[in-house]
This record gives structure tokens, C-alpha cells and sequence, in this order.
């Protein structure tokens, strides 16, 4: 299956790009997860596995590395550079019923209540591989909203105040939204610094998902 890379303008300006990755991935990484669940699900770890990733063994897996390493040689992340190595993989399940509080917009990295990040966090990556593995088609899905080009905000605001100011949990006022839409199989390369967060999931599902972080070595 070939990859066909949306450009919504370019990547310095608006931080992000959509791609679609392989039908064949898609239904093995759904197919691992779902057996993580009859293997090592603790419900007592919920709040924890929401706010870092579910299933961590899985996470950490060669397998998952493996898929990282085959997205990037596809030329998925041809955009942001060569030599990009997946150092961080997360399992980014949303539960109907769950979350239902509209979330605060974040940037990965950066302390937030509740997320286990500390201000000496170590260096940021270079771009963030997103994948729906799980349809998202209407408000309510537990979709990924972004601020493009909030990126380029971000680094202002640190320039003005600081990135000791972020790393407070201070945040730039974002000016734009867009909500991500797509089938099972939906990708999107986004810029570490993009200010998001994901959406309540009102439906019938779950909302599955998978992030992988690329750095440079």
C-alpha cells in the first residue's frame, strides 16, 4: 500500500501532516494491544496508564520499535529529517464514558497535573507519530485536537518568558483548533512544541491510538 502525505501547508509553518499507514500494521498493532488486555489489564493503574501509556511492557517492545523504525524508512517523517530514532512509544486508549471534562491544552514534555513529567525532563524529540487504530469520525470520538502552528507560538513565548515558564505549566493563548478526523489507519506528524489535547469519547468504543516519539541521534 503506498503512502499518500497530505500537506496542509508547510511543515515549519503549521507543524503537522496527515499520512495513513499500511492496513496490514494497523490490524497487528489493534490485534497486540487486544491481547495485552486479557494478558496484563489492572484497572487499579487507569489513571495512571491515561496520563503515560497503557500496557508498558508492550510499549517498550521490540515489536513496537520495529513498527517505529518501518514508519520512518516509509518516508513518513521524511519532512522533519534523516537518522530519526523512536525512543518513547504510547498506548493512548480512551474509554466511552471516560474524560468526559473538556481537557487543558499540553505540550508533551512539559509538566501538567497528573502527567509524571519533571522540569528536568530529558531532550525534547523532534516529532511526534500519532495513529488512529480505532475510527474517529465525529465530535465526541475521542479525537486529537491541535493548534496549528502554535509551535512557532511556543518558541515566542519562550523567548519572552522563558522556558523556565512553560516547564510551570504556562501556555500561550491558542489561536486556532482543528480537530482530527479519519478511519482506522489515520496518521499525523506533529511538531514536539504543537499545543493539543484529545477530546472526550462520548461514543460506544473504545478509542484506540498509538504515539511514537522520534529523536535525533
Amino acid at each position: 500500500m503506498s503512502i499518500s502525505l497530505h500537506k496542509p501547508g508547510s511543515w515549519e509553518q503549521t507543524g503537522y501532516a496527515l499520512d495513513v499507514i499500511p492496513g496490514n500494521h494497523r490490524r497487528v498493532l489493534l490485534t497486540r494491544i487486544n491481547e495485552e488486555f486479557r494478558r496484563d489489564f489492572n484497572s487499579e493503574r487507569i489513571r495512571e496508564y491515561e496520563v503515560s501509556t497503557f500496557f508498558p511492557k508492550l510499549a517498550a517492545s521490540a515489536d513496537m520499535r520495529a513498527y517505529a523504525a518501518d514508519f520512518a524508512s516509509r518516508g513518513m517523517l521524511k519532512e522533519i529529517g534523516t537518522g530519526l530514532t523512536c525512543d518513547s512509544v504510547q498506548i493512548a486508549l480512551r474509554f466511552p464514558g471516560g474524560n468526559m471534562v473538556e481537557p487543558n491544552w499540553h505540550i508533551d514534555g512539559i509538566p501538567y497535573a497528573g502527567n509524571g513529567v519533571t522540569t528536568d525532563a530529558g531532550p525534547q524529540c523532534k516529532a511526534i507519530l500519532g495513529i488512529y487504530l480505532s475510527d474517529v469520525e465525529r465530535e465526541g470520538d475521542g479525537e486529537l485536537q491541535i493548534a496549528p502552528g502554535s509551535h512557532l507560538q511556543v518558541e515566542e513565548f519562550a523567548r519572552k518568558h522563558g522556558w523556565s515558564t512553560l516547564r510551570k505549566g504556562a501556555l500561550p493563548e491558542v489561536q486556532n483548533r482543528l480537530s482530527i478526523w479519519g478511519k482506522a489507519g489515520t496518521a499525523i506528524i506533529m511538531h514536539p512544541q504543537m499545543i493539543h489535547r484529545v477530546m472526550p469519547n462520548r461514543s460506544t468504543n473504545i478509542r484506540y491510538a498509538v504515539y511514537f516519539r522520534y529523536y535525533q541521534r
